[in-house]
């Protein structure tokens, strides 16, 4: 089997100081390579300070309008908030009026220039709770990626191991808005995706059709507790093919020795 390329990312840094903490001590131990970073979250100045001791790893922003205050007060975003002005979760089927639109590239442009006058180098963006993949998003993150020049992007995860059950139509629209999101502002986005530990547990055919994938895991959120003890595992070493880790800005470079990382 051919090598594979992978860029280990921790969502959520700044939430807390207890998942800041967690992610950067795996990637002292180097267990991740990159992570993306909310701008409106109780410890996102906790975890600028810390991230510039990580030159070696990528940082993306984690675009955010279903948890936290908004950093702007845009009318069109009066749909998303509760009873207090903070952001709530965006259910299924939500329709956005063109009005919530420009409320939400307004948003989402503050948060990209608030870590920018921090000084974080950003690599590629990405959302809470995937919230930029659907597609009445496309068009904002597409001009936020024209706007910042920021080429890295999330893609929908569209890893099929073995023995999963194909859903044409489903598979048919992932790979069609994929290829529209790779090949628009010339985007770098990696083959495939998926969460790590579905990865791991993953089975595969005797030959995988992907050369570099982005694996996403959650570190010190209460909600995914095995994250932290997989990570520190030397998963990589039970795959049935050699993984070399990279980050974002390394991603359109593809399987090379230089990049492999060992485990702690």
């Amino acid at each position: 089997m051919q090598d594979v390329s992978a860029v280990v990312n921790a969502d959520d840094l700044g939430m807390s100081s207890e998942v800041n903490d967690a992610i950067f001590e795996l990637m002292d131990r180097r267990r991740l390579t990159s992570a993306s970073l909310l701008a409106n979250a109780p410890a996102t100045l906790d975890a600028v300070r810390k991230l510039r001791k990580f030159p070696q790893c990528s940082f993306g922003v984690h675009l955010n309008i279903v948890e936290y205050k908004p950093l702007g007060t845009d009318p069109g975003l009066s749909p998303l908030l509760d009873g207090e002005g903070k952001l709530k979760p965006v259910p299924s089927g939500f329709r956005f009026t063109m009005g919530m639109l420009r409320a939400i590239h307004e948003e989402f442009n503050l948060q990209i220039r608030r870590l920018l006058s921090i000084g974080v180098p950003i690599s590629h963006l990405d959302s809470h709770m995937h919230l930029h993949l659907r597609p009445a998003l496309f068009p904002v993150i597409k001009a936020l990626q024209r706007t910042f020049k920021i080429r890295g992007v999330r893609t929908k995860y569209n890893l099929i191991a073995a023995g999963e059950p194909v859903h044409w139509q489903r598979t048919l629209k992932t790979a069609v808005y994929n290829w529209a999101m790779r090949h628009t502002c010339h985007s770098i986005t990696a083959d495939t995706g998926s969460d790590l530990s579905a990865f791991v547990s993953a089975q595969w055919e005797p030959r995988q059709r992907f050369r570099t994938v982005e694996l996403l895991a959650h570190p010190g959120n209460p909600y995914y507790p095995g994250d932290t003890e997989l990570l520190l595992s030397p998963w990589e070493q039970e795959l049935p093919f050699r993984v070399h880790f990279i980050n974002f800005y390394q991603l359109g470079e593809g399987p090379s020795a230089d990049h492999a990382i060992p485990s702690a």
